[in-house]
Parts: C-alpha cells; structure tokens; sequence
C-alpha cells in the first residue's frame, strides 16, 4: 500500500535498462522485452520480496487485517454480536483439562492448592 508504486516504478527501470541494454547488443527489438522478463524473473515474486523487506511492511498487513475484520462484522453484524456477547461460551469450551484436576475434583483443588 504505501510503497508498491515505487516498487513497480524500480522493477520497470530496471526492466527498460535491461531491455536498452540488449537492443545496445544486437537482439530484434521486439524480442527484448521478452528477454528482458526472463533474464529478470518473476516480477511479481521480486514485488513481494521488496515489500516484505519495507521496514513499514507490517503496519500496512495490519491495516489489511483491521479493514478485512471490519468488513466481516459489518457483514454479519448479528453473529459478531452473538460472539461478543456470550464470551463466557468461548472461555468455557477452551478449558484445558489436566488430569490432576480429575482425581481432585471432589475437593475443589489439585496437588498444588490451586483451584481447578
């Protein structure tokens, strides 16, 4: 999002050298172009390799993830506001059972003293 255009704008400089300099060589000037992508690579490989290194790439892939959230409550507004109002559901089904805690079950606490 924030520097994409400037990776496009290098990649396509980089591009245009490359094709220059095989029409400098010799090469049909309608075969450079083609030339020039293969000697290069798979443009968009390279794109996401450069925006991965942006030191900024993780607030713009968090921005993403906040509007695609967003959009999803808006979408489904009644189920996002089922599982926002029953919490209790979600924390209750995720208990971590440990067996210590069924033989001491019937006291209300484990080995430890601590509460099951």
């Amino acid at each position: 999002m924030f520097g994409r255009r400037r990776h496009d704008d290098e990649i396509e400089s980089h591009l245009a050298e490359e094709t220059a300099d095989q029409i400098a060589g010799g090469l049909d000037p309608r075969a450079t172009r083609n030339a020039a992508l293969r000697n290069f690579g798979n443009v968009e490989s390279v794109k996401e390799l450069m925006r991965e290194r942006d030191p900024l790439y993780w607030l713009d892939a968090l921005w993403q993830d906040v509007r695609f959230a967003f959009r999803l409550i808006a979408r489904h507004r009644w189920t996002s506001a089922t599982i926002v109002a029953h919490p209790w559901d979600r924390i209750e089904s995720q208990r971590i059972q440990r067996p210590e805690c069924d033989a001491a079950e019937a006291l209300g606490t484990d080995a430890s003293g601590d509460v099951c």
